[in-house]
């Protein structure tokens, strides 16, 4: 629970950040025009006009191919191996492994990293559930409930605790993104100059508390 809170308020962090400045860009612009022009901005599209299901449709199928899913399965089995290291992370190894993306297509190159780093946290638990030495810093607490699980012959069921409870999350984390992400990026276009100050409040309070 404490490694999940722990995770939960960084990306609570990266988030207010990310959707502060996507939000910012578009009503940039859009003030900016504004002034130039001396007309009324036009009304923000509907949620229905921002997504067209057949290009998302042919995302997927793209995504979703064997060389593709051939490259996410190595980067996986790295990401472990690296994981697994004490004082390594994924964050290491995908620095490592950008220079070998060069040669592939965009999607491939991003599909491999992303398995690295989906690796990567994954095998950061293996040490930490063996020999009580979280393999990245996210796996800390895994240390409290896997290690006794070792001392009483366990290493098995504890190791597929941690596989399972990271797939688990990951999955629910992607549907929560993916369901959320047009009604905030219609709502960031509607908001005004009071709105932005107000956010910008509130992501500076949550950056610098404790």
């Amino acid at each position: 629970v404490l490694g999940m809170g722990v995770r939960s308020v960084g990306g609570a962090r990266l988030a207010l950040v990310l959707f502060l400045g996507v939000g910012m860009v578009p009503l940039g612009i859009g003030r900016a025009s504004e002034l130039l022009l001396r007309r009324p901005l036009p009304l923000p599209p509907s949620v229905n006009d921002m997504i067209d299901f057949n290009i998302v449709l042919v995302g997927i199928a793209d995504a979703f191919t064997l060389y593709n899913m051939l490259f996410v399965l190595l980067g996986v089995v790295l990401g472990q191996l690296v994981g697994a290291l004490p004082g390594t992370g994924p964050v290491m190894a995908m620095a490592i492994a950008i220079p070998f993306t060069f040669t592939l297509n965009p999607l491939t190159a991003i599909a491999f990293l992303v398995g690295v780093n989906k690796g990567g946290l994954v095998g950061g638990a293996i040490p930490a559930i063996l020999i009580n030495t979280p393999g990245t810093p996210d796996a800390a607490a895994t240390t409290l409930d896997g290690f006794p699980m070792t001392q009483q012959g366990k290493p098995e069921k504890a190791t597929k605790m941690a596989l399972y409870s990271s797939i688990t999350g990951d999955a629910f984390s992607d549907m929560v993104l993916f369901t959320v992400s047009p009604p905030i990026a219609t709502a960031a276009l509607k908001m005004g100059p009071i709105e932005i100050f107000a956010l910008m409040v509130f992501a500076f309070s949550v950056i610098a508390g404790p």
